[in-house]
């Protein structure tokens, strides 16, 4: 959830201070009562937004073999939650 939130760092909903309150009531929620984050303003999110940058330049320099291979094992891994079984029908969901 974390990451997410992170990812948005430089799109215009972090100017809007209801995109972050909603953020921070979900994620609050996630975290439970207890947890030692109990306030978003003291939560830096920059070292998760870097290491999202670092993947997402890492995909950008793959070569075409490699990236049709991780698509292939992803398509691989997704493949049973790709259909569902209708009326005794087998369909692509």
């Amino acid at each position: 959830v974390a990451t997410l939130f992170a990812v948005m760092r430089d799109t215009e909903y972090m100017q809007k201070e209801i995109f972050k309150d909603n953020f921070w009531n979900d994620w609050r929620e996630l975290l439970g009562e207890n947890h030692v984050i109990q306030n978003l303003k003291d939560c830096d999110f920059t070292p998760i937004y870097d290491w999202c940058q670092i993947e997402k330049d890492k995909k950008k320099q793959m070569s075409l073999e490699e990236k049709k291979a991780l698509r292939e094992e992803k398509m691989k891994q997704e493949e049973k939650y790709m259909w569902a079984i209708v009326d005794g029908v087998k369909e692509k969901v």
